[in-house]
């Protein structure tokens, strides 16, 4: 608040085009602050598909991913976990079988 006191007070201003904030700032991405996360997530996907096509994909669900990476000391939301495995170019395909046989009892 002070530094935009003193852009004010001094006659600056924010032209269109220019950026407010510094670039890099911001908070950084989960698998840059810890370097062993990616590893150990990639470790439990166990990729399905064609392996030349651009799609991956993995039965295992965002529940059971976040359990596994937390038991080797990693903190991580369901929503950040689902975003990292979309930068990854994966797809979470679920079990129909397993589901049918849930709803059915």
């Amino acid at each position: 608040m002070k530094r935009g006191l003193k852009e004010l007070e001094a006659g600056e201003s924010y032209r269109p085009g220019e950026r407010i904030r510094k670039p890099g700032g911001g908070m950084k991405k989960l698998v840059e602050t810890d370097a062993t996360r990616l590893p150990d997530l990639e470790q439990e996907l166990e990729p399905k598909g064609d392996p030349m096509s651009l799609l991956r994909w993995t039965t295992k669900s965002l529940h059971y991913l976040v359990q596994a990476l937390a038991a080797k000391g990693h903190r991580i939301q369901k929503s950040a976990l689902a975003e990292i495995l979309h930068d990854l170019g994966f797809s979470l395909h679920e079990n129909r079988e397993k589901h049918r046989r849930h709803l059915a009892s």
